[in-house]
Order: structure tokens, then sequence, then C-alpha cells
């Protein structure tokens, strides 16, 4: 999970809520960083690997995902699960923060 990433290498970890962050980490959780982090997986044969890259954030990665969404259909069934101004505006409404 690369938000464990992020998360980690600001002295945080997944069992850290919300409130707990700094405004600014908030925001990097949210929105994204361009700020090279450490993530980790494990591949098909069970081999821990590293790698380094941006941070998404999780507003672009639903915006992302419902755009690249190959069909109609699926978009729809996407919005119909989580429609994205919905997310959109409850994100902003529970976080206080701008988009």
């Amino acid at each position: 999970m690369r938000v464990e990433g992020l998360l980690k290498a600001n002295g945080y970890s997944l069992d850290s809520t919300y409130d707990e962050l700094p405004k600014a980490l908030q925001k990097k959780v949210m929105y994204g960083t361009t700020d090279k982090v450490a993530f980790t997986y494990e591949n098909m044969r069970g081999e821990v690997k590293e790698f380094f890259t941006e941070y998404e954030g999780i507003l672009p990665m639903v915006k992302r995902r419902h755009s690249e969404a190959s069909t109609d259909s699926m978009r729809e069934e996407f919005e119909n699960l989580c429609p994205l101004s919905l997310v959109l505006h409850a994100m902003e409404l529970v976080l206080n923060l701008k988009y």
C-alpha cells in the first residue's frame, strides 16, 4: 500500500489516525506529493522489492480511475458505487480541504 510508505517516511503508520497527522501530511495523503517515497511490495515469487516513486494521492487516484474506465458501463458502475462528486464533496467537508 503506497500510502503506508508515505506515512512511514514521515514517522507515522497505518495505525495512526488521520487527525494525528500534521496538516501538511494530511494534504499529501489526499492530494499526493512529488517527493520520492520508498514503497515495498511482494512479487509473485514471494520476493520483497522496494522502489521509490511519487505518491499519487487519494483524490487524484479516484479521479484517474474514474476517467480511465474503459467503457461507459464501467464508469457508471463506479459512479453507482462511489459517485465522484459526492466523494470530493464529502472529503472537503470532513477534512476541511479545498480541491
